[in-house]
């Protein structure tokens, strides 16, 4: 069965767009609306601040805007089984407590259009029921009966000899330099004759290129820092749909050794700098690498041991290298009020230089690029965990409520409500088993360091599989990798940390009720792992140095609650939502 993960909806032309994990695109249009989303019932999401803003319903895969007579932003599913299966949930959920009477009127209520009280009459003409069942009394048997006479009322099955179908073949590209996303970048697409630019996004990813039709065919070329250009794929009729990961050098470093006097007083002026350690880090190795001391780095930073830790931030006293740019970034230790988000790192041009003097003379040697490759998100996660040290839930989502703060443009997120004062989102909380946030905090980190978060089913721990444009799936854990794992109730997805004592070590959100640096759950199953796509290259490399030993006494110092490292561990909780 095929199996499509996102949908989107042309008002205009009153076509349902659905795509599967290949990237083909199913086009239906005709026949009713209802029909044309997978939504039997006429299901809508509610609206906040003119965006959709779901609270229970689950499974939808996109949203279409369609005006009933007032904006209405109706659930789109990736099948019929699944719409129906929704609509039974929510007359459960909804409407358990109140007699058919009592329900239908709020259901297809006379704003919408609908006559209520013929709604209610064929409704009971068809089923048989009497107005004043009780609608959380119903069987299965009943409730498909129910459903089946709505889905009669909404017009399922109206218009249904212009009911049409439609496959598409399409290309989805997402342009990275190795490791980062490349965002805003230009391609140039020619068909019969006529050359368009077309721009990433600021996740790197290009709007989708359908195939051509009959003989004809497509080219994609990008234009080359020489002037020429060169052509990346032709796409014909015959083409296979497929995500397809450019990598490129659309970012050059520019290298200058031209010789400089020196000021006069250039040592005294070398200011302190910022260095953020990286896992295959020693601090004899940070010392070597900025032609200083283990000595000097303990004293600069106040460290008691030579421990240091992923992600920590140590401060160099810039005798061997200054920076053009320091990065806007806090010592993850102190607990600073404002966050500061990785967004501002990920906003450093690559070509920002590092200055190495020759012998000491103030020439440069050249201009290095300096770019953060390695899983840059585990800076805002690690901020995170330190920010908090173990605070639970029912604290931390009074400030940061991830599922708010994981937001895009057709869902609402972080605004605020029509009540007035109180932030608003499909999950207005963390609290609770019903709020599961683990996903939501893998895609806020994700999204704050300037990759892609899920554009639906953000919330959910399947959001990986779900995205096949945008996450991939690797053989091995790196640092940094997303991992997902199956447990009684549900899933679970989390980073890799690194490993203490030879056993992995996850650092990830909703673990115990807050965000935590642990070993993973022994009875999880089904566990694999997962980098953004943009960073397929780059972790492709690092598998081969395997996971690297966390000096998990010294992370302490920092991460102090935030580090729960047990015998016998049992990471996490159940998150009920995947």
């Amino acid at each position: 069965m095929t199996e499509f993960v996102k949908a989107t909806y042309h008002r205009d032309h009153k076509v349902a767009e659905f795509v599967t994990k290949e990237g083909r695109r199913l086009l239906r249009e005709g026949g009713s609306l209802c029909w044309r989303l997978n939504n039997c019932g006429n299901m809508s999401s509610p609206v906040v601040n003119g965006l959709p803003a779901p609270k229970k319903t689950q499974a939808y895969i996109g949203f279409a805007e369609v005006s009933n007579p007032e904006p209405h932003f109706f659930f789109i599913f990736p099948d019929y089984e699944t719409g129906k299966a929704e609509l039974k949930k929510s007359l459960k959920r909804k409407y358990g407590k109140k007699t058919i009477a009592e329900t239908l009127p709020k259901y297809a209520p006379q704003g919408d259009g609908n006559d209520p009280q013929h709604y209610l009459d064929m409704v009971t003409h068809s089923t048989g029921f009497s107005s004043d069942a009780s609608i959380g009394e119903f069987s299965d048997a009943d409730l498909n009966k129910l459903v089946n006479a709505i889905q009669t009322m909404e017009g399922y099955d109206k218009d249904i000899r212009t009911r049409k179908e439609t496959w598409i073949e399409a290309t989805s590209l997402i342009v990275t330099n190795g490791s980062q996303p490349i965002p805003h970048a230009e391609l140039h697409v020619e068909h019969k004759g006529k050359s368009t630019i077309i721009k990433a996004d600021k996740f790197g990813q290009f709007p989708t290129i359908p195939h051509p039709q009959g003989d004809d065919y497509t080219v994609i070329r990008q234009q080359l820092s020489n002037g020429t250009s060169e052509i990346l794929k032709v796409l014909t009729r015959t083409t296979p749909s497929g995500f397809f990961l450019l990598v490129s050098e659309m970012i050059y470093a520019k290298a200058s050794t031209m010789s400089h006097a020196a000021p006069a007083d250039a040592e005294s002026i070398k200011p302190p700098h910022e260095y953020r350690v990286k896992p295959s880090d020693t601090l004899a190795k940070i010392a070597a690498q900025f032609k200083t001391t283990e000595d000097e780095l303990k004293k600069i930073n106040q460290l008691n041991g030579n421990g240091v830790f992923p992600e920590q931030l140590l401060w160099i006293d810039g005798k061997g290298i200054s920076r053009g740019h320091t990065v806007p970034i806090v010592q993850i230790s102190h607990l600073m009020s404002e966050h500061k988000k990785a967004k501002d790192l990920s906003a450093i041009p690559n070509n920002v230089p590092v200055v190495r003097s020759k012998g000491g003379k103030g020439a440069p040697l050249a201009l290095v690029p300096v770019s953060r490759e390695i899983a840059p998100w585990m800076i805002i996660a690690a901020y995170e965990a330190a920010l908090w040290q173990g605070k639970k839930e029912d604290v931390i989502t009074k400030t940061q409520n991830f599922h708010r703060l994981v937001t895009d443009n057709d869902r609402a997120g972080g605004v605020e409500s029509k009540a007035g004062g109180v932030k608003y989102d499909g999950n207005p909380t963390l609290a609770g088993d019903a709020n599961a946030w683990c996903a939501s905090f893998v895609n806020y980190c994700l999204q704050e360091a300037g990759y892609s978060p899920a554009p639906t089913g953000f919330m959910s721990s399947h959001f990986c599989h779900n995205n096949p444009d945008k996450f991939v799936k690797i053989s091995k854990p790196v640092y940094g990798a997303i991992r997902y794992c199956r447990r009684d109730g549900g899933g679970h997805v989390c980073f890799v940390y690194g490993t203490w004592k030879g056993k992995m070590l996850v650092l990830g959100g909703n673990q115990h009720d807050t965000i935590l640096i642990e070993y993973p759950d022994p009875t999880s199953k089904g566990v694999e792992y997962f980098v953004p796509i943009a960073y397929q290259k780059f972790a492709e490399k690092e598998q081969e140095k395997g996971l690297q030993e966390v000096d998990i006494n010294a992370a302490r110092l920092n991460f102090g609650g935030a580090i729960d490292i047990r015998e016998n561990p049992g990471a996490g909780q159940t998150d009920p939502m995947a």
